[in-house]
């Protein structure tokens, strides 16, 4: 999945077409806890906070996990007897303005974006904060084509708990990035629709991905890096295959960010993506006739268009050095 840095992103904004998978073996999505808290105060929201997991609920249907903003962060800070706050994507400060508590609400007032005066107000709800001021969540409602969607977003306080992801089961990448260097390979694809495998369309997805490549390793100052080797059918039926090597990642839990500066049409200038991969079933398996380490890109998702469906694209990958 891609999404464009320097784009407004309030702290729990309401996107709703995208959510990558779960990192359980399983499509069951972890609980967080939710639990009021008792008269929070500003006090409490004090320091620098990442998110580090996120659900969305559509009513009727169950919830999925969508990471669409692991490892962005907002920096919660008192200033001249105000308090005020500093929202970040992954690279680039996004928004900042003033805060305050209501009862179980976080108020914020908006008053600059990407270095823009503005003016206007998110409100969120606070459903938990733990008894340490490690974690907090909140969540908002909002509707999409009559259908309720309750959006949660959890985040852990980055100096008192930065590795902290209580009730979540994740794969820890960076603890074992080690075992991940080496070229990974695509090798199989299945697209479902409802549980449902859509055939048709997961054979013409694996004929473009099978053989793209990932090389994971280290640049010569010891910063993990990726390599991408990129198959494009063209209309004649010959392939091209574009590489972007050495680019530098960010590795939030089980996330892997990506970075690729591109042109954009739109605003004329080159602009930073960031695509992810969200590693799952990470294990030694039999594929074909040998016993290889695989991992599984699993991305999960709603339309618009379409809320009762649920997808999950499922991208199989395994070492081939």
């Amino acid at each position: 999945m891609k999404k464009k840095l320097y784009l407004y992103i309030s702290l729990f904004s309401l996107i709703f077409t995208i959510g990558i998978s779960s990192c359980n073996s399983d499509d069951s999505p972890d609980t967080l806890p939710d639990s009021k808290i008792i008269d929070p105060k500003e006090d409490d929201l004090l320091g620098k906070w990442e998110v580090y997991y996120s659900d969305k609920t559509v009513s009727g249907f169950g919830a999925y996990r969508s990471p669409d903003y692991d490892g962005f962060t907002n920096e919660f800070y008192k200033e001249n007897d105000l308090y005020k706050f500093r929202g970040y994507d992954l690279l680039n400060l996004v928004d900042e303005g003033t805060y305050k508590i209501n009862k179980d609400e976080l108020i914020m007032d908006v008053t600059k974006y990407q270095g823009r005066d503005t003016l206007y107000q998110n409100i969120e709800n606070l459903s938990y904060l733990s008894e340490k001021r490690e974690t907090f969540i909140v969540y908002k409602y909002y509707t999409v084509k009559g259908y309720s969607v309750r959006d949660n977003r959890a985040l852990r306080n980055m100096s008192l708990a930065p590795n902290a992801h209580p009730d979540v089961e994740k794969i820890d990448i960076d603890k074992n990035f080690d075992k991940l260097v080496g070229t990974w390979e695509i090798y199989d694809y299945a697209l479902l629709e409802n549980s449902r495998w859509v055939e048709g369309y997961s054979k013409l997805q694996l004929d473009s991905l099978s053989g793209n490549s990932y090389t994971y390793g280290y640049d010569n100052n010891g910063d993990k890096i990726v390599s991408l080797k990129v198959k494009v059918l063209q209309p004649d039926g010959s392939t091209l295959w574009y590489a972007y090597n050495n680019l530098k990642i960010k590795i939030v839990d089980d996330i892997i960010y990506y970075f690729i500066p591109a042109y954009d049409p739109e605003t004329g200038r080159i602009e930073t993506y960031a695509f992810w991969l969200w590693l799952n079933d990470w294990q030694k398996q039999t594929v074909g006739n040998e016993t290889v380490d695989t991992y599984v890109d699993k991305n999960q998702f709603r339309l618009e268009s379409n809320p009762e469906l649920y997808y999950q694209e499922k991208r199989y990958l395994k070492k081939v050095k």
